[in-house]
């Protein structure tokens, strides 16, 4: 596992386009046109550019996973980040979708119980690559990450099945909401004893 650089950026635009191409909140603020493919490719450029400056960026080493995380308490708003944002809007989803993309994120960031906090943003593996136990490790390292800076991790995932997995590695569900689709939240919070239990099983 290794931070990723900025010449890693295509690639991993590639992992999470590929990964997320069937994801239903992708899909629910991307237009189901003949861009579609392109506008996914938009959304992730923008992830990798906000995390790059205001988080990190995991890929593993055999280049077929990533994980991307944003500190809450870095995020800033100046000339670079709105430019980001309206690129975002314009090449991803389209200016007629940002009053209910506003909408959308001031309902899910309501339900955060910190304000400070790592947010998991995205994790994927390629899809060739999956069911061999990647995605487990890339959230082993951003729980050790979250562990060393500590702060509490915050997701959201639409897809049913990864509520379980993610409580297997700690996680608990605490807040579920329709946005249509049924959005679920999970945190994972630290204490000493967490600490002290992952430096054991590490030695």
């Amino acid at each position: 596992m290794r931070t990723a650089t900025y010449n890693d950026k295509k690639l991993i635009i590639d992992i999470l386009s590929a990964s997320f191409d069937s994801n239903i909140s992708v899909n629910a603020v991307i237009p189901q046109d003949a861009r579609r493919a392109y506008r996914i490719r938009a959304l992730m450029a923008y992830a990798f550019e906000q995390c790059y400056t205001s988080g990190t960026i995991f890929i593993n080493h055999s280049h077929d996973g990533c994980a991307l995380v944003l500190y809450s308490w870095q995020e800033v708003t100046n000339l670079r980040s709105i430019w980001q944002s309206l690129l975002c809007t314009f090449r991803g989803p389209g200016i007629s979708m940002l009053p209910s993309l506003l909408k959308r994120q001031k309902k899910i960031r309501e339900k955060y119980p910190y304000e400070s906090y790592v947010y998991l943003w995205f994790i994927g593996v390629l899809p060739s690559q999956q069911n061999q136990h990647k995605g487990a490790v890339l959230l082993d390292a951003v729980i050790d990450h979250a562990i060393a800076v500590k702060h509490p991790i915050l997701l959201e995932t639409s897809v049913p099945r990864n509520v379980n997995w993610y409580q297997r590695s700690g996680f608990d569900l605490y807040q579920t909401i329709e946005i249509p689709h049924q959005l679920y939240f999970l945190k994972k919070e630290f204490t000493a004893n967490t600490t002290l239990l992952r430096s054991l099983l590490d030695t």
